[in-house]
């Protein structure tokens, strides 16, 4: 840790480059991802580093915590990943043939695979994307997208699967609990690119290219397909971005009755009763990497690359703009990614210093801004 002037700031210093930061659900945890798959976890209320894992194959990946904040894991294309933050235990479960749960106590130790899975609210099932083939057409539900002529004979299928997450570490026997299978034609590949589960666990939505599928896993069925209307770029530059963004991230209203659908710098608001889109926010000019909702006050809180946003969501009204500071010094950095505390006190922001390309030689840099909500 290294001190700034400015005592809201608190920074840290790595030997590469930070590409996920995730947070603990209650807040006091912050998992740090980086180039070269170290996952280091710092202590936010003392701003320690508490202790750095490496993956199983060095790759770096999206970061999630279990609901209890006692396990962190990541999933590559082989396998799932996943560590015990308090015995320092990791199980590693092969998506493979054998189904291998690989169990070891880990000593801490001193080109990124944004793959895609996450955890059900009860911390009981993971979704995970896998791709398949015709065979696996059989092993539950088929979802086709795209025009069937197009895909005939020329098919992508991607699974997206439910396991029950404690067989990894209680019985080392996974358990799968359901399978959704999406077709796509070709030229267009699978393209799923994100899943997001419901407050109450029931529907689990998922972001296939410019499409919105809700899938309930407990029925078998997908019960709303939505269609964005994105734009790549910014209102005054649309006729050099007029082609549709794909569906980044998704995120639910603590309610569950609206989605927030990322797609580059848009966000579009969907009402779930209705399956009616009200309002598409185009305010921001980087790539959005995350979103809050404050519900009380019916208003959104997205960040980007360069500013956070607050906004009302059912009428696209901006309420405030604030800039991302920097630690004194390291105004040149590259900020690649940030996400909000659970709270929204604490804005984590992570990247690297310089602003040439992103290898592995370049130095990572975290910072954690304590605005206190000030601006909300």
């Amino acid at each position: 840790m290294m001190p700034t002037d400015d005592t809201s700031i608190t920074f840290h210093s790595f030997l590469s480059a930070i590409l996920e930061v995730a947070w603990s659900p209650e807040g006091t945890s912050l998992a740090c991802s980086a180039v070269g798959g170290k996952i280091s976890l710092i202590d936010t209320t003392t701003g320690l580093l508490v202790v750095t894992y490496r993956s199983f194959d060095g790759r770096a990946g999206g970061l999630f915590f279990s609901p209890d904040s006692h396990r962190v894991a990541q999933l590559d294309e082989d396998g799932i990943e996943i560590w015990n933050v308090l015995t320092h235990e990791r199980f590693y479960v092969s998506m493979n043939e054998t189904r291998e749960v690989v169990q070891e106590l880990t000593e801490p130790s001193e080109e990124s695979d944004r793959s895609l899975y996450s955890w059900s609210p009860n911390g009981k099932q993971i979704a995970v994307r896998v791709y398949g083939s015709r065979e696996d057409v059989t092993s539950g539900l088929a979802l086709s997208v795209g025009d069937p002529e197009r895909r005939a004979g020329h098919e992508y299928y991607t699974l997206i699967q439910i396991w029950e997450s404690e067989s990894f570490w209680e019985s080392h026997t996974p358990r799968l609990y359901r399978t959704l299978v999406l077709i796509s034609g070709s030229g267009i590949g699978p393209g799923i690119s994100c899943t997001s589960w419901s407050p109450d666990g029931k529907i689990l939505a998922i972001g296939q290219r410019t499409l919105v599928h809700l899938w309930k896993p407990q029925t078998e069925r997908v019960v709303a397909t939505y269609t964005s209307g994105i734009k790549q770029g910014p209102e005054d530059l649309r006729d050099f971005f007029n082609d549709i963004a794909s569906i980044d991230r998704i995120y639910w209203s603590p309610d569950g009755l609206f989605l927030a659908c990322v797609g580059h710098i848009g966000i579009e608001i969907w009402e779930i009763s209705t399956g009616e889109k009200f309002v598409t926010y185009y305010e921001h000019i980087s790539a959005i990497v995350d979103v809050k909702w404050l519900m009380e006050k019916e208003t959104i809180v997205s960040v980007d690359q360069d500013d956070i946003h607050v906004w009302h969501f059912r009428d696209g009204r901006v309420l405030q703009k604030v800039r991302i500071p920097y630690p004194r010094g390291e105004e040149d950095s590259v900020l690649f990614t940030a996400a909000l505390s659970p709270d929204l006190s604490a804005l984590a922001c992570a990247g690297y210093k310089g602003r040439g390309p992103l290898t592995e030689e370049v130095e990572g840099i975290l910072w954690i801004w304590r605005h206190n909500r000030e601006f909300m």
